[in-house]
């Protein structure tokens, strides 16, 4: 109850505040790196292999807080979902539409039908599963909520049997 209250706060007050985020240009390596290790623990004790898989520097506008926040989510998720054995890869980089951030597995992916609905508060595609990993249901909606306020946009594609690729489009 005290994570699904924590959560709801958070999600109200990104709701109310009406403008972004403040935002400074970083480095997207040195974050990324940041939270794939804060992670590492847990992809071990759940035998996933994580990675960072970009050698290239990426600076973007951002806040780092939110990013954070974000990524952390997204790998969370990923390492969460992702069956023993498996892996979870961060990679970042540049392209004609500005820098990105990729979070992408080989878990069990998401069925199209459901693919617009992971962002909106408490749906779950698995509750059984969702509720025994004590997640509320909020996390995929304060990661949109976050993009928003960022000036990012978030990505979602899905083979059902072959994974998911979660990508935040940062501004430049």
């Amino acid at each position: 109850l005290t994570k699904l209250f924590q959560e709801l706060m958070h999600l109200h007050r990104l709701e109310s505040m009406g403008g972004g985020l403040p935002l400074e240009t970083l480095s997207v390596r040195e974050l990324a790196t940041g939270v794939v290790e804060h992670c590492r623990d847990q992809a071990e004790r759940e035998s996933i292999d994580l990675q960072v898989d970009s050698v290239e520097e990426v600076s973007a506008s951002l806040n780092p807080e939110a990013f954070g926040h974000v990524l952390g989510n997204l790998v969370n998720n990923a390492i969460k979902y992702t069956g023993s054995g498996g892996w979870v890869r961060v990679s970042f980089g540049n392209d004609l539409r500005g820098p990105w951030v990729e979070v992408r597995d080989n878990g069990p992916g998401i069925d199209p039908q459901y693919r617009e609905r992971v962002f909106e508060r408490f749906f779950r595609i698995d509750k059984g599963r969702a509720r025994k990993d004590g997640g509320t249901g909020l996390g995929l909606a304060i990661v949109k909520h976050l993009c928003k306020a960022m000036s990012a946009e978030i990505e979602l594609q899905s083979v059902p049997g072959h994974g998911s690729c979660f990508t935040i489009r940062l501004s430049g």
